[in-house]
């Protein structure tokens, strides 16, 4: 699957899809957090010249989004193939910025196996049926990330897991696990920053680490992989699926 375009937002939506709340967190720290609303673009009609003595081609029917809020509106389980088909991704193409996939991991069923501490039970609560989850090599020298999207019953479950495993953070009493892989030996094991939010039925995060081993900070290379992988990558898989056809 090729990486998703990216697509000019909606400015008028007629009601939320789904909260989106984002966070940094290192040990307990809360380093920011945004709101997204979306809704349906409405088309505003022209005038043309009047032709009394012929009927109007009827117009070509359209086809509705996916709607996204929930399993039982979007229940195609999501593949490997669809979330991590290229090898390697541009999310900005205005940027010359490789991620490249070191290692995909099987989809996983028991969510719980992709997260560490507590998360995995917040995940079970809220109906969390896969994990699609790899490990990449970021941009800048030296730092590897484990991104994934988790599929929950609906948006609601969504907002409410993203905020308990953002909570569970703070704590430090679980969060995200990282998937070692080649050229990131010590990702599973090494101290992170893992990032989320929710979209629609889906639970998007990334968790950033160092080759070294060392605890990565939240500096701008940290935000700069998180609005790549979540912002914008992970969030273009979920938009292209609203829209394939």
């Amino acid at each position: 699957m090729p990486t998703p375009p990216r697509r000019d937002r909606p400015h008028r939506w007629p009601k939320v899809l789904a909260g989106i709340a984002a966070v940094v967190l290192l040990g307990g720290l809360l380093a920011g957090s945004y709101a997204l609303v979306k809704g349906n673009p409405q088309d505003t009609p022209t005038a043309g010249p009047k032709h009394s003595a012929t009927t109007p081609p009827s117009p070509s029917p359209t086809r509705s989004p996916i709607d996204v809020s929930a399993r039982g509106t979007d229940p195609k389980p999501l593949t490997v193939d669809e979330v991590w088909g290229q090898d390697d991704l541009h999310p900005d193409p205005g940027r010359d910025a490789t991620y490249r996939i070191l290692a995909r991991d099987k989809p996983r069923t028991v969510c719980g196996q992709a997260a560490t501490g507590k998360v995995g039970g917040v995940l079970t609560k809220y109906h969390c049926t896969q994990v699609i989850r790899a490990t990449l090599a970021a941009p800048a020298d030296g730092y590897v990330l484990t991104a994934g999207i988790c599929n929950l019953a609906d948006s609601a479950g969504a907002q409410s897991a993203a905020d308990a495993i953002k909570q569970l953070g703070r704590q430090t009493r679980g969060n995200f696990a990282g998937l070692s892989a080649p050229g990131a030996p010590k990702l599973a094991k090494s101290p992170t920053v893992f990032t989320l939010q929710s979209y629609g039925h889906y639970v998007l995060y990334v968790v950033v680490g160092r080759t070294d081993g060392k605890a990565p900070a939240g500096n701008a290379t940290t935000q700069q992989i998180v609005t790549d992988m979540v912002q914008t990558y992970l969030t273009g898989v979920v938009d292209a699926r609203r829209n394939a056809d």
